[in-house]
């Protein structure tokens, strides 16, 4: 099954904003909790890190509510880390979605995911990208010493009790083969850990025309995702938060 998706994003953003980061801050949100360090089935893939339990009934609060703006706070390499968050509008009014097995037709895509952008706390250069759905988490944070992965992790047991699991992606001990182009990069890796970013360098690019951005979602990503359309579609609209990014804080 494959899925196509146009995004239209307009890169004169990145000139305008520049990297002013002045997001109104809310009342401090944890969605996650009971923090425990990796199991040592995952050493063949992870240095290190922390798992911990998704909070389901305030994540499908944040998307019920379409919450704008409010700081995320997470436990990690023994602190509290505290992100300044602003929802993220990814979509563009032409945006659509076909499927391999109806091409011809439409996919009414019912969002049920918020995006977010935004920073650490008293980290000015730092940047995060945030993205929740009503069973999962998946976040990309960058500070000084590298970038930090939160995702949900990809095991049926885990998957049953919404582990998720935090860690530097310096930490990983699996290669990422990720290269720019045309590659397959949805489904780069199909063990336990999550990974949502890429290696490569970006290359700034001023543009003051929309740019169409098209992705495609292989059968693989579908089966991932619970042989769901829409949860393939929250996934793949996930990563796009992180690459827009990216691009923003070139």
């Amino acid at each position: 099954m494959k899925l196509n998706l146009i995004y239209r994003c307009f890169l004169i953003i990145i000139l305008i904003l520049g990297n002013s980061k002045i997001f109104s801050q809310k009342n401090k949100i944890a969605l996650f909790s009971n923090y425990n360090s990796i199991p040592t089935k995952f050493y063949p893939y992870l240095k290190k890190g922390k798992t911990a339990d998704f909070n389901i009934a305030i994540a499908k609060n944040i998307i019920t509510e379409k919450s704008g703006a409010f700081n995320f706070i997470f436990q990690f390499e023994n602190k509290e880390w505290e992100l300044i968050l602003e929802k993220n509008d990814i979509f563009s009014p032409d945006f659509f979605t076909t499927t391999g097995t109806n091409p011809t037709k439409k996919f009414i895509y019912e969002n049920t995911a918020m995006h977010y952008k935004g920073f650490v706390k008293g980290k000015p250069h730092s940047f995060a990208a945030v993205s929740i759905m009503k069973d999962k988490l998946v976040a990309v944070i960058a500070d000084e010493k590298g970038n930090i992965n939160i995702g949900a992790i990809n095991t049926a047991e885990a998957k049953l009790a919404s582990k998720h699991i935090i860690y530097r992606e310096a930490d990983l001990l699996i290669t990422n083969d990720f290269e720019c182009g045309t590659n397959e990069v949805l489904n780069n890796f199909n063990g336990p850990i999550p990974s949502y970013n890429n290696q490569a360098p970006l290359t700034a690019t001023i543009n003051e025309e929309a740019v169409d951005i098209y992705f495609e979602a292989d059968y693989q990503t579908y089966l991932n995702n619970g042989s769901n359309v829409t949860n393939t579609l929250n996934y793949v609209t996930a990563l796009f938060n992180v690459v827009k990014q990216l691009y923003e804080n070139d």
